[in-house]
């Protein structure tokens, strides 16, 4: 069951879901927006960091990391799926290239997998709106969820934009 804006504010009313800082304004239908974070990793291991407000540029087929500015923290009865805005999409930008799920029990920024897939350079804006969590319930609460121990869960509580980990 995908929750609703209605679900989503009586989670977060409860405290039983964790978007923080939360701009009340990025409440979709049925998701939240999620705004760019200041840090980036680019193909060859180069990290930049920006001020709120500032852009970068994502090359006509260029690959980049960056996070979201929201720290997210799920209960064990809700996973997650991030997917990109329309509106990027139209411009050929890529928000996630595979890894677009978040599982119950995860807590942290969620690091983004940029692809600019046009044939222009796209301008990316920190602080703007550049992708949206759905929220999915379980039928019921995970035994084991991301973060637990013996889960091996390498990105848990990351803050930065985050490298693989392989």
């Amino acid at each position: 069951m995908i929750l609703s804006d209605h679900d989503l504010r009586a989670r977060i009313k409860a405290l039983s879901l964790a978007i923080h800082p939360l701009d009340e304004t990025l409440i979709q239908p049925a998701s939240i927006d999620l705004r760019l974070g200041p840090d980036f990793i680019f193909e060859d291991g180069v990290r930049d960091h920006l001020e709120d407000g500032q852009s970068i540029t994502i090359w006509p087929g260029a690959f980049m990391l960056g996070r979201t500015m929201e720290t997210i923290g799920l209960p064990d009865d809700l996973c997650a799926q991030v997917w990109g805005k329309s509106s990027w999409a139209r411009k050929g930008l890529l928000v996630h290239v595979t890894a677009g799920w978040v599982d119950p029990g995860f807590v942290g920024t969620l690091t983004l997998e940029f692809s600019n897939l046009s044939h222009a350079p796209l301008l990316l804006t920190v602080g703007k709106p550049i992708c949206q969590l759905v929220f999915l319930q379980t039928l019921t609460p995970s035994q084991k969820p991301y973060g637990a121990e013996g889960r091996n869960s390498k990105y848990q509580f990351q803050h930065d934009t985050t490298e693989s980990k392989l």
